[in-house]
């Protein structure tokens, strides 16, 4: 889990190999303590899997490796289909405190 305050932006680097599935928040009074927004929370799940592979370099070649660009709030012509989910879905798979 990141938060990321409005309008500022973050990279996530060392993301292993494997298809994710992004859920995210948006609200108002972020609490560090509980982890969660105080006011007007929303839960979302992005309507598309991210997949992301590795391959090795050769002597012929560089490795690569996938990158993604997602912004989070809606857009015009933005990249990430988002379904909005209940807090319950939005917190499955949260380690116990």
């Amino acid at each position: 889990m990141v938060y990321i305050r409005a309008h500022d932006e973050t990279v996530r680097n060392g993301i292993g190999t494997g298809a994710y599935l992004l859920r995210f928040a948006l609200g108002l009074d972020w609490d560090v303590t509980t982890r969660k927004f105080l006011r007007d929370p929303e839960f979302y799940q992005a309507g598309k899997q991210f997949d992301f592979t590795e391959t090795e370099s050769t002597l012929d070649k560089p490795g690569t490796y996938d990158e993604d660009d997602i912004t989070l709030n809606e857009v015009p012509f933005g990249n990430l289909p988002r379904e909005p989910i209940d807090e319950l879905i939005f917190n499955e798979g949260d380690p116990p405190n």
